[in-house]
């Protein structure tokens, strides 16, 4: 019998995160999968819950999306069923108690949107990202994910100071990243994003040598991000032959 074939995971895209009566369920997605991340159960269903259940129900939500927003997974997509409000309660608990996570000009900010459907098995998720709707409304967060990020980029162009570079070219990323060995993370302290487009992974002729340095960058602790390559920011990514690095201004 002939080895079973792997399935493609693709790259990180976004976070699903699925309100159900009494359980939570994150999903990671990617660009040709889905993956679980983490479940949530509830010590109330929500009609059962007080408004203190609440602040802690979307303090530990928040809690749980931390990790993956630090990483730079920040496009989240948000699920309630159709006659349900808890999307937007948790989107006003952010808003009153969280304000930095969705300051424009903050540096570690996310992006969310809401759709109403269900999301908390494999074929339901398949779907409702079928949906036009949905794939309108994740578009969207990508194009503003992709925006801020190439607005991080724009500041370090702009400041002309040698500790903020942009490297761009395989060859001078690899050795910047690669610089100590695997074990040596201290490049993050110079480094904060490596971006490249679908478009450059995705026709590189040794794209073994990309995944390579994907990895070892998430590995030292710098933010790895594929960018649609028709997307503005992909776009502006591929004026610099469609993979580049950079260290962000913090202000």
């Amino acid at each position: 019998m002939g080895r079973k074939k792997r399935k493609k995971r693709g790259f990180p895209v976004g976070i699903l995160v699925d309100f159900d009566e009494q359980i939570i369920h994150i999903w990671k997605i990617f660009s040709e999968s889905v993956k679980i991340y983490r479940t949530m159960p509830l010590k109330r269903k929500w009609k059962n819950a007080s408004e203190k259940d609440y602040y802690h129900y979307f303090e530990d939500l928040l809690d749980l999306l931390r990790p993956p927003i630090e990483n730079g997974l920040r496009s989240i997509l948000l699920v309630s069923p159709r006659d349900k409000d808890w999307s937007e309660a948790f989107l006003s608990h952010i808003t009153k108690h969280h304000r930095w996570l969705i300051n424009s000009r903050g540096p570690n900010q996310a992006f969310f949107g809401n759709i109403s459907g269900s999301a908390h098995k494999l074929s339901s998720i398949a779907y409702l990202l079928e949906k036009e709707d949905t794939k309108k409304v994740l578009k969207d967060l990508i194009s503003q994910e992709g925006y801020f990020l190439i607005k991080q980029l724009e500041k370090t162009i702009n400041i002309e100071n040698p500790n903020y570079t942009v490297l761009y070219g395989l060859k001078e990323i690899e050795e910047r990243v690669y610089e100590g060995g695997k074990k040596d993370d201290s490049v993050s302290e110079e480094i904060d994003y490596l971006l490249l487009t679908d478009q450059f992974l995705e026709n590189h002729p040794q794209k073994n040598r990309i995944y390579r340095l994907k990895q070892i960058a998430k590995n030292k602790g710098i933010n790895t991000k594929v960018i649609p390559e028709e997307s503005t920011a992909g776009d502006r990514i591929s004026q610099f032959g469609g993979i580049l690095c950079f260290k962000a201004i913090k202000y």
